[in-house]
């Protein structure tokens, strides 16, 4: 009997040989799960220094180790207060022309004038309307030779009142240029006198 050789090659090409290692890949995936295989194996992690910098618009990388976060410096208390204080402000003296004037030269211009110079002289005192009056006829001197025309201040105006009414104790200065946060007689007569008088001067009017 004739003996059949038959090389390996052969029997590779007629048969269905699967290698080993193909027979090992099949089976490791058949004993993963459903989660195992969606996922997948994993990339690994990059490491800190592995990580890309980001550049900036100009493609410079920034420096890591040196960069600092910007933080804006707090005012203190101290600072902020010290910012709100307000300089005093300097009283100069009035001019010396308006010691010149008197109260009955003033007054006795007009008959409602004289009326109320009589009433000071025999020791009484005007009621609202008739201070509003007095106030409005001796504003104008105070208003002229203040220190910033037309911007009497409070002590200014006490002090030209003062001159004028120092032969009338009845007087109550305090009710003509009040001491609080609300407007004297006097004051109000000035800021109404400063208005007109601005205006007609824009217009050149006379007074």
């Amino acid at each position: 009997m004739n003996k059949i050789k038959f090389e390996v090659s052969d029997l590779l090409e007629c048969s269905d040989y699967v290698p080993n290692s193909e027979v090992n890949d099949v089976n490791k995936e058949n004993q993963l799960g459903p989660r195992e295989k969606e996922i997948g194996e994993q990339p690994e992690k990059l490491t800190e220094l592995e990580v890309p910098l980001q550049t900036d618009i100009f493609g410079k990388e920034p420096d890591v180790s040196t960069e600092k976060p910007k933080r804006g410096r707090k005012r203190s208390l101290k600072d902020s207060n010290s910012t709100k204080e307000k300089q005093p402000r300097i009283s100069l003296p009035l001019h010396p022309t308006i010691f010149t004037y008197s109260l009955d030269g003033q007054l006795c211009r007009t008959e409602e004038g004289r009326k109320l110079m009589e009433l000071l002289r025999e020791g009484g005192w005007p009621g609202a309307a008739g201070i509003k009056t007095l106030c409005t006829m001796v504003c104008d001197p105070v208003l002229d030779y203040c220190a910033k025309k037309f911007y009497p201040t409070r002590g200014e105006q006490r002090e030209y009142l003062t001159h004028l009414l120092k032969g009338f104790p009845q007087a109550n200065i305090d009710i003509l240029v009040s001491r609080n946060n609300d407007k004297g007689y006097m004051e109000k007569a000035v800021y109404n006198r400063r208005r007109m008088r601005q205006c007609k001067e824009k217009t050149g009017e006379n007074i």
